[in-house]
């Protein structure tokens, strides 16, 4: 992607009067190319110095270049003079461009899947086939995948799949992208690096501790902890049987979020499953659904009996 010039210098028996002929050879062939423009023969007394510029460098320009000078003689029987240099040029290739995403979003809930994709976009003047490999590290520097690729040009993907979240799978995500080194195509490997943060929702419910028992006070609670400068999900509970949902006010302090569910009294007909959910609209919605069970137990039932009064007659 750069300007690059090579240059041959052709000097001659000094007092011998005679402008050299110069010419550019690559891996054998002639030099030539839309990015390729030979200067002009420079001459200084008994020295010649012949330019030849690469305006952008290509890395398929990389190559072993021959500059020959043919000085004509015809005085004399020796009739053309050859000198050959030989340059192996190789071409460092600039950093890639590294791009990380998420899906469904940077922020999940404890026990969601995540599939974090490194994104890479290479120097549009690479145009030789080259290796590029992806690795990927995870909260603490260790290494969790990747992958290598044969690239011509343009950009590619590498994909990571986080499998049901822990908390401890929060944190930073450094995907590095490197161009490896390729001597046999005088190519240079050179790499970049970018970093994603994944925030996890811990989401935990809770009940009344007591035993549920039809005409008591019954309470259902759902905490959400966040992490740390990353939004609040809303909460919601429904009953799954009949998809009620019930409604209440979100209260927060700090990194703690709670919703909840208060029976006031508990009547037999409330007994089933409660679902807590969780929605963070951030790239897309999030669910977490969290079972909180409400099983009422059967009522307590007492049979007395009362004595029949019998008289008896003479």
């Amino acid at each position: 992607g750069s300007l690059y010039n090579l240059s041959c210098t052709v000097m001659v028996v000094n007092g011998l009067v005679v402008v050299p002929q110069v010419m550019w050879f690559k891996n054998g062939l002639s030099v030539g190319g839309n990015n390729i423009s030979l200067g002009q023969l420079i001459v200084s007394g008994n020295t010649s110095i012949h330019t030849v510029q690469f305006n952008p460098l290509h890395t398929s320009d990389g190559g072993q270049y021959s500059c020959i000078a043919n000085v004509s003689l015809p005085v004399i029987s020796i009739t053309s003079l050859y000198t050959t240099s030989l340059y192996n040029t190789t071409a460092q290739i600039p950093p890639p461009t590294v791009t990380p995403m998420a899906s469904p979003s940077q922020t999940v809930s404890e026990g969601d899947d995540m599939v974090l994709t490194c994104g890479s976009q290479l120097n549009v003047y690479v145009d030789t086939p080259v290796m590029v490999a992806t690795t990927w590290t995870g909260p603490g520097g260790v290494g969790v995948a990747g992958s290598n690729t044969f690239l011509v040009g343009g950009s590619f993907r590498s994909s990571l799949t986080l499998m049901s979240l822990a908390p401890e799978g929060a944190g930073t995500y450094n995907c590095s992208v490197s161009v490896l080194p390729n001597t046999t195509q005088y190519v240079y490997g050179t790499s970049n690096y970018n970093t994603l943060e994944v925030a996890l929702h811990t989401i935990t419910v809770t009940t009344s501790t007591n035993t549920p028992t039809s005409g008591m006070n019954y309470t259902i609670t759902c905490t959400v902890v966040r992490s740390p400068n990353v939004p609040f999900p809303l909460l919601s509970w429904n009953e799954m049987m009949d998809q009620n949902v019930f409604p209440g006010t979100q209260s927060t302090i700090g990194n703690t979020s709670t919703l909840s569910v208060s029976f006031v009294p508990l009547y037999t007909s409330d007994g089933g499953t409660y679902t807590c959910q969780s929605n963070l609209s951030v790239q897309s919605i999030i669910t977490k659904d969290t079972n909180a069970t409400v099983r009422i137990p059967p009522p307590t039932v007492t049979i007395t009996s009362t004595p029949i009064a019998t008289s008896y007659y003479a």
